[in-house]
């Protein structure tokens, strides 16, 4: 090994001397570069090598150029470039690819690689680097597309980037984002030589040998790979809408976007999604005429793309009567409603919205989310009784839902305080809902108890102590701190004792009495110990805090026992295992130190 540091060592002697004879580094800092190489290179030719050996090296030497180049500019040295210039750079591609030859299956490393060939301009290597990595990560997508981006945008070669998408598509024919992404190179080269043309003020652009067809800059070549596309990946609409958002980035695309509109009429009429993008096309060919082809715009023209929009949404929803579609109907007239227009009109706007609502709630095609809207926009138009009909109608179609319930409950509480029926909705509602996620409505439900019938709390509170566990976990502390705000210390020491009567005691329980405790105005440190004793019993194998908190209570509490900390010490090394047990060591040393 000592042979090949010494002959690669050697082989960069011209470069170090020239360094010195331009004044660049003095023969000290020549001696120091010469060591740093000699460990870097027995680093990289032992028989174990870390990746981090290579990087390391090559940052060393990258640091060094950029070093060289600042004192060059510093001394202003004017002269042919010579052959320290291009050394070290030579030097850095030989080291990742000795690092690249090692480590084949790391992409990273290949990508920083790339990244460096860009960085100094090796274009030609950039081209191999990619070649090289996508023998060995053939089937990652996002590599092919850096190859692709690196071929048009670093090297200005359009007809590689084409080759290297088309090798992409024929090991990955199913990956939808090389689709994409070929799809948007096609167009992104047309909108360049466009804009190119447009600058110059000339009717031909050539470029590298080769003249531009007019059939590429109609866009023939992006309809080819959309309709490939489309062959290949049968069936799926929301690829197909894909391309139609690429499409609408470009300018002069319409005979694009038109192709993309009469396939989704053709194979996906029937699709709520597709007739949804249809139903948007005279909105959307609107906003493209006037953002992208500078035309102006006309409130006048707006409304009449408005209308059309409307009239097509009309026939989908006739066509397709279904919840999905019905809703994005309906997100289309709550987003016309949104805009800025005169309070009046607005006003209009959301009657019309409500009797759209009316119409798909009778034929059960009204989504949660649709419910969502109708009852806000009832409550914003002032209409407080419908929105609480609204309400309870919501949550007879959708019964599981949590969300429409605690809709629901909320406006029974703010508009029909101390009715019976607000009771009612709560009762039916922990019915309908999923115990395990029943755990707002109690909450809810005490808190609206607390204010307008506080005869009831403690009722609830028991009720929610026998409900699922997570559920009574959080309800029993809030029991007990509401026990404790109420009726004092002894009613919650009191409740404490009943609540861990028949049922395993959480550990929340626990600290939140821990916590009432404490913040009494005297505390009384042997019946906290008390129940610091229960509290290790059953959870000191799990919680390092609660050994902890314990022990911080003896040493600061009136009415400690400092002198008790070791054995609690003793014991929690005892009850932890692992991790836990080296963890309350760290807290514990920091505690007493």
């Amino acid at each position: 090994m000592a042979e090949v540091v010494q002959r690669n060592l050697e082989a960069r002697l011209d470069e170090l001397d020239e360094l010195e004879r331009k004044g660049l580094f003095s023969r000290e800092e020549i001696r120091t570069i010469v060591r740093k190489r000699r460990n870097f290179e027995y680093q990289i030719n032992r028989r174990i090598v870390q990746k981090e050996d290579y990087l390391r090296y090559i940052q060393y030497e990258i640091s060094l150029d950029m070093l060289r180049r600042k004192r060059k500019k510093r001394v202003q040295i004017i002269s042919p470039k010579s052959t320290v210039d291009y050394s070290i750079v030579q030097h850095v591609h030989h080291l990742f690819q000795l690092a690249t030859n090692r480590f084949k299956g790391d992409l990273k490393l290949w990508l920083q690689y790339a990244q460096y060939c860009e960085k100094v301009g090796s274009l030609r290597q950039l081209s191999q680097v990619y070649g090289q990595a996508l023998c060995y990560h053939s089937h990652n997508a996002g590599l092919w597309i850096s190859a692709a981006k690196a071929e048009f945008e670093v090297n200005k070669n359009i007809s590689a980037a084409r080759t290297v998408m088309l090798k992409a598509l024929r090991v990955n024919p199913d990956t939808k984002q090389v689709w994409h992404e070929y799809f948007r190179l096609e167009l992104l080269y047309v909108d360049k030589v466009l804009k190119r043309r447009q600058i110059l003020g000339i009717d031909f652009s050539e470029t590298d040998h080769e003249v531009v067809s007019d059939a590429v800059l109609q866009h023939k070549a992006a309809s080819i790979v959309f309709h490939q596309a489309m062959e290949t990946i049968s069936g799926d609409v929301l690829f197909c809408i894909r391309f139609l958002s690429i499409c609408q980035l470009f300018e002069q695309t319409t005979s694009v976007q038109n192709e993309i509109y009469e396939h989704l009429v053709e194979q996906h009429n029937n699709n709520e999604e597709a007739r949804d993008v249809l139903a948007r096309k005279p909105l959307s060919d609107y906003f493209y005429s006037a953002e992208k082809e500078t035309v102006t715009k006309s409130e006048n023209a707006e409304k009449a793309a408005r209308k059309d929009c409307r009239r097509l949404y009309k026939a989908a929803v006739t066509d397709i009567s279904t919840a999905k579609m019905w809703t994005f109907f309906l997100r289309f007239v709550l987003d016309w409603c949104k805009q800025k227009m005169p309070e009046k009109t607005t006003t209009t706007c959301y009657k019309q919205l409500l009797e759209l609502m009316e119409q798909a709630s009778s034929l059960g095609c009204l989504s949660v989310e649709m419910w969502h809207h109708r009852i806000e926009v009832n409550l914003r138009l002032g209409f407080t009784d419908d929105a609480l009909t609204c309400s309870v109608s919501a949550t007879s179609d959708h019964s599981d839902s949590l969300d429409l319930w605690m809709k629901c409950a909320k406006l029974h509480c703010l508009l029909c305080e101390g009715s019976p029926d607000t009771e009612d909705i709560f009762e039916h509602a922990l019915q309908s809902v999923s115990q395990k996620d029943s755990l707002p409505l109690w909450s809810m439900w005490t808190e609206y108890c607390q204010s307008a019938c506080p005869e009831k709390v403690e009722t609830v509170f028991q009720r929610a102590s026998n409900a699922d566990k997570i559920v009574s976990e959080v309800m029993n502390s809030c029991y007990l701190e509401w026990k404790c705000h109420t009726a004092g210390i002894k009613e919650a020491r009191q409740t404490f004792q009943r609540l861990i009567k028949y049922n395993s005691v959480p550990l929340s329980l626990y600290l939140t009495l821990i916590q009432l405790e404490v913040t009494q105005p005297r505390c009384h440190m042997k019946r906290l110990r008390l129940v610091y004793e229960k509290a290790v019993q059953d959870h000191g194998s799990l919680s390092v805090d609660l050994w902890i908190q314990y022990i911080k209570s003896e040493l600061q509490m009136e009415g400690g026992r400092p002198g008790k900390v070791p054995e609690l010490h003793w014991r929690a090394l005892r009850s932890l295992e692992g991790e836990q047990a080296s963890l309350f060591v760290e807290q514990y040393t920091l505690l007493t130190v």
